[in-house]
């Protein structure tokens, strides 16, 4: 039974709106619209740097969801052949390649993370590529993220669990 994700331009759109409201507060912040009064406990230097690191954070968090506005096609996909995540390469990573997989719900985030035996061979495509791979390089870990699609983790780790048996760690009992 194979998983496929597609965009969710309401979900996508909601992200950008978010991220838009978090850029203007740090121009704001940082001065863009006058000078702003004294907020209790803050200097106006501390703000600044604070609207500052907004505008860089969430401005990049721009550049990488508007596109995505406009893209139509498959996010996600689990499959006999193996794991597709556009955000992250244009190439399916094999199930022969995936030592494990871990999935993680963090409510309306979730994504599986496949650690893979040699991660130079599926290097990362595009801005959210690399920086996903920014701190899993050392680890052979891959994130594939549901984010802004219509797809559950649900589903999708019936498909790892249908397509690689076993490589799925399932979370502890408590």
């Amino acid at each position: 039974m194979p998983f496929e994700a597609h965009l969710d331009r309401r979900r996508v759109a909601q992200l950008v709106a978010i991220s838009l409201a978090f850029v203007l507060g740090g121009v704001w912040l940082a001065g863009g619209f006058g000078p702003i009064g004294p907020i209790r406990g803050w200097s106006p230097n501390a703000l600044h740097v604070v609207g500052w690191i907004s505008i860089v954070f969430f401005g990049l968090g721009l550049a990488i969801v508007v596109p995505r506005l406009f893209q139509s096609g498959v996010e996600v996909r689990v499959d006999a052949e193996g794991v597709y995540g556009r955000r992250y390469s244009k190439l399916v990573i094999p199930w022969s390649a995936v030592e494990r997989i871990t999935t993680v719900d963090a409510g309306r985030i979730q994504y599986a993370n496949l650690f893979v035996r040699d991660p130079d061979d599926y290097p990362p495509g595009g801005v959210a590529g690399w920086i996903s791979r920014l701190g899993s390089r050392s680890s052979g870990c891959i994130a594939v993220s549901l984010q802004g699609t219509d797809g559950s983790l649900a589903e999708m780790s019936a498909a790892f669990d249908y397509f690689a048996p076993g490589k799925r760690d399932r979370p502890a009992a408590s």
